[in-house]
């Protein structure tokens, strides 16, 4: 196919000059818009050569075939579905073709578009596909949700209806409000008894009990003098574990002291000053900062495993079995033999030190306040947030993101059109990497072995994480969380306890990846790999617009698409996916001289990303890329790439060489790498330069392009760059 291509290139030939091919294009595409409205999938069956040229008084060229839509063995054939007119259209839009793609790639196929694109300001801003998705998505979406619940519809649909709707007609609840709910809770467990000065003298009181009971009544409560939360180990993800860290945010337990005198105005019965109550506080706050402080950052062990009981033995001041079984209620207690994973020791040991010198009227304050201060903060977090409506559609999905996404996909995604395609290309993705590890040639044989197996089970766990439920896998899913018209502060308590007890329930069960409690947003356009579960994914909502169109030609599709597949599959072998297993187990499954080779290679990377800057940034300031930083990603585009462009080969291999987009005179290989610099299109205001350069894990878009291009001999060939030309160097860097 290549050889048969290579005699049609021809970079500087053109029917028309290109503001009449995009007058043509567009006249064209909007035609044929307004005829494929009704089904997309409908064919153009009229004339196409009487229909359009007319419109702009230009004869049909005379070597020109109007085609239908099968691939044809004669590559001069075009393709003019409608899907195929529109990509036409807006692959020109995009190009500059008036850069050389041999000296820069980015400008020249994404050069229109960013000069098209008007942002001012120095706000986060970025015009790119997937802001466009994206914000496509949230559109459609809260025309659903703002709709009235229907008698008929699951109950997951009307629960998210029910809660957006209280987020964004609600009214914010003054601190007073949230003062009483806070005021009647302590009045219920016998709380205020701690203020009276000689409550010191109360030896049968256990902070732990009291801890216990402000959690049960206080759906928002967390002890203010640790952190517990379920987690996966990360060296054995088979089951879920406690994780036990040192509290965070201590800084901010005092910001709403102002606030505390009101409420303590209500308590003036009670033997005590304002001015004791704040030392009581700020005394153990200052206690916990102190201690929190790392003797060696360079030997801060991440977390240390140890059983109930050894962790009782080791801390034995604290009663850590109230603790959890306090976590853990109502569904289960904890055992002796349960593991826990402790981070921190250093501060649990001097906590546990220290806790008993406390006196027991300032430990009981102490957690009283840690109530207080964590609702109002939770008020004022939620009061700046409804100021920006916009924040109850984020809320919405970040607590139903399972629902959302299935939601999503049920109204505005054809799975019969589309799955069958995106099935392939994950499959031919898949043997094309095996076919990489089985020939690089650094690899010991052992380390291949393992890279095979892993490589394989994330294969056969793709789309776990996109997996779509039934209406009624999801209602009972949804069984025992129940949210009523009203007031959006009630429904967010009822989510947060809902998600809680989703959470608990299935501790010391094993891990069921497909669980619906790991299930992604399907409607967020993005594409994944979680080490953890070896597995890779993309969303529905990523496969439409520019990145997937099932009626357009695959060249297309692999060079958007099959790239975002291909570089979540990297992912699982770059810098930091090698040191997980195909379990998703932290395991150094490299052997020595492989882990060696393989480091020199990522040196390459590093040495070449950090010679990128902007140009265009203003001021004396130069932003530079961190290739180290930014390796991961960098890895993954590089071998992601290499991956799409074979696997497009295999697509053509068994199905035939396809017909071309009209009125651009480029092969398919060469629109393949076309559509994959054209999915990196983006316009950014300074700030947000700013940011992606300082921050952000990937390397900004132009570089993401340009450096893994210029890594491509393929590249090179199909645009018959010289040697030596910026986007052909002597030197390339490659690892798979």
């Amino acid at each position: 196919m290549l050889n048969s291509e290579l005699k049609n290139l021809d970079r500087g030939r053109r029917k028309l000059p290109l503001k009449l091919k995009l007058s043509v294009l567009i006249c064209l595409a909007s035609l044929v818009n307004l005829s494929g409205a009704q089904n997309d999938n409908s064919q153009i069956n009229f004339n196409l050569n009487k229909i359009l040229y007319p419109y702009v008084n230009v004869s049909a060229p005379k070597e020109l075939k109007i085609a239908d839509s099968k691939a044809s063995e004669n590559e001069t054939d075009y393709c003019f579905k409608p899907q195929c007119i529109q990509t036409a259209s807006r692959v020109l839009k995009y190009m500059d073709t008036s850069s050389d793609p041999c000296d820069n790639f980015y400008k020249f196929a994404c050069g229109q578009f960013i000069q098209s694109q008007i942002i001012t300001g120095q706000s986060f801003e970025l015009r790119n596909h997937f802001k466009t998705l994206h914000s496509e998505m949230v559109q459609k979406m809260k025309n659903i949700l703002k709709q009235e619940l229907k008698p008929t519809e699951p109950k997951y649909v009307k629960l998210m209806k029910t809660f957006y709707q209280n987020c964004i007609n609600t009214e914010t609840i003054s601190d007073n409000e949230i003062s009483k709910l806070v005021l009647d809770s302590i009045t219920k467990i016998d709380g205020w008894r701690y203020l009276k000065n000689n409550s010191w003298e109360d030896m049968s009181f256990q902070w732990e009990d009291f801890d216990s009971k402000l959690q049960k009544e206080l759906k928002l409560y967390e002890t203010p003098f640790l952190s517990l939360e379920l987690a996966l180990d990360p060296k054995n993800n088979s089951k879920f574990f406690l994780k036990i860290k040192k509290p965070s945010k201590l800084e901010e337990l005092t910001k709403n002291f102002n606030k505390f005198k009101n409420i303590f105005d209500e308590l003036s019965e009670y033997d005590i000053s304002l001015e004791t109550v704040f030392n009581g506080i700020d005394k153990i706050k200052e206690l916990l900062m102190n201690i929190s402080i790392p003797e060696n950052y360079e030997k801060l062990e991440p977390f240390k495993r140890m059983t109930v009981k050894e962790l009782e033995k080791k801390y034995s001041n604290i009663l850590w079995k109230k603790i959890i079984n306090t976590n853990l209620h109502p569904f289960t207690e904890v055992r002796d033999d349960d593991i826990v994973l402790i981070s921190d020791t250093t501060f649990f040991k001097k906590f546990n030190e220290l806790i008993n010198g406390v006196s027991k009227n300032d430990q009981a304050i102490y957690l009283m306040w840690g109530a207080i201060a964590n609702i109002l903060s939770s008020n004022d977090e939620i009061r700046k947030r409804l100021n920006n409506k916009e924040v109850c559609f984020i809320d919405l999905t970040n607590f139903f993101r399972n629902s959302f996404g299935a939601l999503y996909v049920k109204n505005y995604y054809n799975e019969t059109a589309n799955n069958k395609h995106i099935e392939e290309m994950f499959t031919n993705i898949f043997h094309e990497f095996q076919t990489i590890i089985k020939n690089v040639d650094w690899l010991d044989n052992k380390t291949k072995d393992n890279a095979l197996e892993k490589l394989s089970s994330m294969y056969e766990s793709r789309q776990i994480l996109y997996k779509i439920s039934t209406d009624k896998e999801i209602d009972e899913y949804y069984a025992n969380l129940e949210i009523t018209s009203g007031h959006y502060f009630e429904s967010m308590l009822n989510v947060i306890k809902f998600i809680r007890h989703s959470m608990i329930s299935v501790f010391r069960l094993p891990v069921n990846r497909s669980h619906i409690i790991f299930r992604r947003n399907s409607a967020d356009p993005v594409a994944t790999n979680v080490f953890r579960f070896n597995t890779v994914g993309i969303s529905q909502g990523m496969l439409q617009g520019d990145f997937f169109n099932a009626n357009r030609p695959m060249y297309m599709n692999y060079g958007s698409t099959a790239f975002t597949i291909a570089h979540e599959f990297a992912h699982g072998f770059d810098n930091i996916g090698r040191q997980y297993d195909k379990n998703g187990y932290l395991v150094d499954w490299l052997q020595a001289t492989s882990n060696e080779q393989f480091i020199s290679r990522d040196r390459c990377f590093i040495s070449q990303y950090d010679n990128y800057t902007d140009e265009e940034f203003p001021g004396e300031e130069v932003l530079r890329v961190n290739g180290t930083r930014t390796l991961g990603d960098n890895i993954a585009d590089n071998g992601g790439l290499k991956l799409a462009y074979l696997a497009y080969q295999k697509w053509v291999e068994d199905h035939g060489p396809e017909l071309l987009l009209p009125e651009i005179n480029y092969t398919q290989s060469q629109l393949f790498w076309i559509s994959y610099a054209q999915s990196f299109c983006e316009k950014a205001t300074y700030f947000a330069k700013w940011q992606i350069y300082h921050n952000d894990v990937h390397s900004p878009k132009e570089f993401r392009v340009i450096g893994s291009i210029l890594n491509r001999p393929e590249f090179a060939r199909d645009f018959q760059c010289p040697k030596g030309s910026k986007m052909n160097p002597e030197t390339k860097c490659s690892i798979w």
